[in-house]
């Protein structure tokens, strides 16, 4: 009767456990790869920042070269303004390879390549 009784009781026991350890391991799985796309999602920030600071550069740049050619301004002064774009992207780009570096070998969702 005793034996019947561990048996009854251990045997499921030991099912749920390995259930369980099953389970826990899949979810670690989907846990690693949802963080690696959430990290794929923040260099979506640097992305910004790049695009909006290398159309700055462009527009100031544009705009710089027709008054130039106009001559309403010298090229020191269109050099000085632009200078400050100029640094404004660079910066913008080293945070972008940056962040970039962290993920590089990492596919979208998490796949290995």
């Amino acid at each position: 009767m005793r034996t019947k009784l561990a048996m009854v009781l251990v045997i499921p026991s030991v099912a749920f456990m390995v259930v369980a350890g099953v389970q826990t391991g899949a979810l670690v799985g989907q846990a690693t790869v949802l963080d690696e796309f959430a990290d794929q999602v923040a260099l979506g920030q640097q992305v910004t920042t790049l695009v909006h600071d290398l159309q700055s550069e462009r527009d100031r740049t544009a705009g710089n070269l027709a008054a130039l050619q106009a001559k309403k301004t010298s090229a020191n002064e269109v050099t000085a303004d632009i200078r400050q774009y100029y640094v404004s992207v660079d910066r913008s780009a080293a945070d972008f390879r940056e962040a970039a570096d962290s993920l590089a070998g990492v596919t979208p969702l998490g796949r290995s390549p």
